[in-house]
């Protein structure tokens, strides 16, 4: 590639700035009504608020502030001056790291939501250790890596300036590790509540066609 190319500024076309913008506006959107009809089935129609609904407007609040923030990248880039501003690119690399940072910790608040979902309807108890379990691992997992993933270069705010220094944590060997550790907690946990909950309803199937 040549000098020019190298400094060549990306077209939004190329940075899918305003497909970022539908996209998060929508979602934003969608998890706003689903959040409102949660809160309002379960606070006002059947009068059982509890500790997993309290959790889940939290990972809403969260999310929506995940969200906020990719419009407001969005917006940087389609603004004049755009990427073609240093410090506006450095901005928007420190929102990015805001962004992977609020993105783990709405995971694990998510997570904590659902687990106080599901230690309410499951009996077995190997089922509430499994989940308490798993839920704990994921947790401490999710939080040590949240802290390396916001402090990989040091200073969130010289992120830009630090990574072009080299003075990040490697990415082959420390941070996609990480990340894909975290991935597959992640799944793992998804499948123990999903498979805890199949377990329960067989069994009041089951329970139900005796009697």
């Amino acid at each position: 590639a040549t000098m020019a190319d190298v400094r060549r500024q990306p077209t939004l076309h190329e940075l899918k700035s305003y497909d970022m913008l539908v996209t998060s506006a929508v979602f934003l959107g969608l998890s706003a009504m689903t959040v409102i009809a949660r809160i309002y089935v379960r606070g006002w129609m059947i009068r059982s608020f509890g500790w997993d609904d309290w959790l889940m407007m939290v990972t809403w609040g969260l999310f929506a502030v995940t969200t906020s923030l990719l419009i407001s990248i969005a917006l940087a880039e389609i603004h004049p001056p755009g990427v073609g501003d240093p410090d506006t690119v450095n901005g928007i690399l420190t929102l990015v790291v805001c962004i992977f940072g609020l993105y783990i910790l709405t995971t694990i608040i998510f997570k904590l939501s659902l687990a106080v979902f599901f230690l309410r309807v499951v009996n077995q108890r190997w089922q509430r250790q499994v989940i308490i379990g798993s839920v704990t691992l994921y947790t401490l997992f999710g939080t040590a890596w949240l802290f390396v993933a916001i402090f990989q270069c040091g200073n969130p705010g010289d992120y830009g300036k630090n990574e072009l220094l080299g003075k990040c944590l490697p990415f082959k060997t420390i941070l996609r590790p990480l990340n894909y550790t975290h991935g597959v907690l992640n799944a793992v946990t998804d499948w123990i509540f999903a498979i805890s909950k199949s377990q329960h309803s067989c069994k009041y199937t089951t329970n139900e066609a005796e009697t």
